[in-house]
């Protein structure tokens, strides 16, 4: 037999080179979240730049519209209340393609029907208020107004719907109208629930909510001595809603003011009138 080659034993303390390969596994997973989050920060920034764009074109655009339609409806009010108001009804018709806050989709047609029509308010006011509550506000008109018109009074706009009174809560606080308040209940409930408004209120508004006598009625605890309450009605409403106001002037402790009549330049002029009373 042949003999065998002496067995080798291994050597110690050397190891086999290291091969560097790239990023473990590990390393490249907690890497890639890191990049598709500020991926998506990024996406989200220009998404957000693009629509803050978009509603600033709007506003430009409707606050043009806007003074054309006050210069054919023959209204000087402040035009420092003008950005605000135009913010908001930017906001309001967004939130009417979620919530049915009004039938008017139409910017333009929103313009004449809800801002000029309650900014016409301001020709019935002779004295600043300083707390006005706008009955039954719905989409927020004419109580907006109102607080653009007066950025110093304090505007509580009455919504027994849950759901529309946040939305016009979220309106007007995206608006920049910080002395707008929504409270969500039923009218008739503020002077039980909110003792602190009787007949505290300079200025109660109303619009296409209920009849004359109905809203006055509501109006009345509220209104301090020498306080108005101004509606909006129709150029032509029934007559026996006329009398029926009439007749309940004096229980109310209402005297009638002079109506202000006015038109409103919308797809065609529309006649409208302001019926306010002054609280004795």
């Amino acid at each position: 037999m042949s003999p065998q080659p002496p067995s080798r034993r291994p050597r110690r303390g050397r190891r086999a080179p290291t091969v560097y390969t790239g990023p473990r596994d590990a390393d490249r997973q907690s890497e890639a979240p890191m990049e598709t989050e500020n991926e998506r920060r990024d996406s989200e920034n220009e998404e957000t730049d693009s629509l803050e764009a978009l509603e600033r074109g709007r506003v430009d655009e409707g606050l043009k519209d806007l003074a054309e339609l006050l210069e054919l409806s023959d209204l000087d009010c402040p035009k420092r209340s003008l950005p605000r108001i135009q913010r908001y009804l930017v906001r309001m018709l967004e939130e009417n393609e979620k919530l049915n806050l009004s039938g008017i989709r139409d910017m333009h047609e929103a313009l004449a029907l809800h801002v000029v029509d309650s900014l016409f308010l301001w020709t019935a006011i002779a004295k600043p208020p300083k707390l006005i509550l706008d009955i039954g506000s719905g989409n927020g008109f004419p109580g907006v107004a109102a607080a653009s018109l007066w950025p110093g009074a304090r505007v509580i706009l009455v919504e027994r719907r849950q759901k529309k009174s946040a939305a016009i809560a979220t309106c007007a606080k995206a608006a920049g109208m910080t002395n707008v308040e929504c409270l969500a209940l039923d009218a008739g409930q503020l002077p039980s629930l909110h003792a602190e408004l009787r007949r505290s209120c300079d200025l109660v508004l109303s619009r296409a909510t209920a009849s004359l006598s109905e809203i006055a009625k509501l109006a009345s605890p509220l209104l301090r001595r020498e306080g108005i309450l101004v509606q909006w009605k129709a150029m032509q409403f029934p007559e026996e809603e006329r009398k029926e106001y009439e007749r309940r002037q004096k229980q109310l402790q209402l005297q009638s003011r002079e109506d202000l009549i006015y038109v409103i330049h919308a797809a065609e002029p529309r006649p409208r009138r302001l019926v306010s009373a002054l609280k004795t």
